[in-house]
């Protein structure tokens, strides 16, 4: 462990500096430690001769890279508390290792705080020798965990992203996302701890999302109320169209989860995919300008994705448009929004059932004829009768300018 401390302190006192070196060096910890694990279980496997040898193996690997990950970060931990008593008395010792508010003035500016008017026990229990309420753990006595200069015992919250923050991205970083949630306690937590040991701002900006809620009320693992993917892909909604859903609303705006909502979010995503892959599926053209910059705006208008989905649908509409130039700027648009606009086509064709008038079978053709001389006898009772007939053999009938088309439900 003393070289992965010695490396631990040129990381941090500067011999490797650079954001981008320091993660080059955690990742090289983690590929040559993986790499031990990985030969040392080939070698168990093979030794003991194991009739499950693979399902051992993955374990075994798993597990044992989860525990030298965690024991890297921890000592990582103790290093950046040994680092803050030595930059200011920002901490000092109760049943654990607490930080002092007190002594780092900015607490409090995520979410405008008032500091004063703070009370203890809103997500912890109260602990009454604490100088401040708003005081938070940086270790914890117990009788289990790791050892450490003050006791055995374990990280507190908001050291941990800390920690994994400076060995992996670096002591700065442009932006921090979490929950609305967090930014109250966690969060200021986060910044106090790392701006008292670097002296430098933490992050350039912090985004913080508002809840999905269903029927009202937050999604939580306490109310067990979640709903999982293989749930919505059962209902046979694709993950692709959740996607959709969720950038349908704000980041910042709380959003109510109907499976009406995530239909018509699907819907809209089929249309959108089926003029990029069958109205126009040789396409190629150039950006339209003007709504590169109208994207741009959007974008920079602190994510504003309802707003660069209505500008998705002002593209496809936009007559002064040809479809080569608008199926260029929604794949442009999709480089953010990464809604499968730009997937493989042979993929898409078969997500969307696309049926090309080759593969129509005979007896749905024969169907399409018959329901074309009721359309055009006006026997629209007769066309119904037919597009039923369709829809029951497993195909979709659209009538539309360039004629019907049909694809599998």
């Amino acid at each position: 462990m003393i070289p992965i401390l010695l490396l631990l302190k040129a990381m941090f006192e500067g011999t490797v500096e650079s954001t981008t070196n320091t993660s080059v060096v955690a990742v090289l910890i983690f590929v040559v430690i993986a790499g031990f694990v990985f030969i040392y279980n080939i070698a168990i496997c093979i030794l003991n001769k194991l009739t499950k040898a693979k399902t051992y193996f993955l374990i075994q690997v798993v597990y044992q890279v989860l525990i030298i990950l965690i024991t890297y970060f921890v000592q990582y931990i103790l290093f950046l508390m040994g680092v803050l008593p030595s930059k200011s008395k920002q901490s000092y010792s109760l049943d654990g290792v607490y930080f002092d508010i007190s002594k780092f003035p900015a607490y409090g500016l995520i979410g405008n705080i008032d500091v004063a008017k703070m009370k203890s026990g809103a997500r912890v229990e109260v602990n009454q020798e604490k100088k401040h309420p708003a005081d938070f753990a940086l270790w914890k006595k117990s009788l289990l965990g790791w050892e450490s200069p003050w006791s055995k015992g374990f990280p507190g919250w908001h050291i941990e992203c800390t920690a994994m923050i400076f060995a992996t991205l670096g002591k700065q970083i442009d932006i921090h996302t979490g929950g609305e949630d967090l930014k109250y306690t966690h969060h200021n937590g986060e910044i106090a701890q790392a701006e008292a040991i670097t002296g430098k701002k933490y992050v350039s900006y912090w985004l913080h999302n508002a809840h999905v809620s269903i029927d009202g009320t937050k999604i939580a693992k306490s109310l067990g109320n979640g709903i999982r993917l293989s749930n919505l892909i059962d209902r046979g909604i694709p993950a692709v169209a959740y996607r959709y859903w969720l950038l349908s609303a704000h980041y910042r705006t709380t959003v109510n989860f109907t499976f009406e909502a995530l239909e018509a979010s699907k819907q809209a995503l089929f249309r959108l995919k089926r003029f990029i892959y069958e109205e126009c599926k040789n396409c190629e053209g150039t950006i339209d300008e003007t709504y590169r910059k109208k994207f741009h705006t959007a974008l920079n208008d602190d994510l504003d994705t309802p707003k660069i989905l209505a500008l998705l649908w002002e593209v496809v509409r936009d007559t002064n448009l040809s479809k080569e130039v608008k199926v260029a700027t929604l794949r442009e648009i999709d480089t953010v929004l990464d809604i499968g606009l730009s997937d493989d086509p042979s993929d898409v064709v078969r997500e969307l059932g696309i049926v090309t008038p080759e593969d129509i079978p005979d007896d749905i053709q024969a169907l399409l004829e018959a329901r074309m001389i009721a359309r055009t006898t006006h026997n629209w009772d007769e066309a119904d009768r037919i597009r039923e007939a369709i829809n029951f053999k497993g195909y979709i009938l659209e009538d539309t300018p360039e004629g019907q088309r049909v694809s599998k439900s």
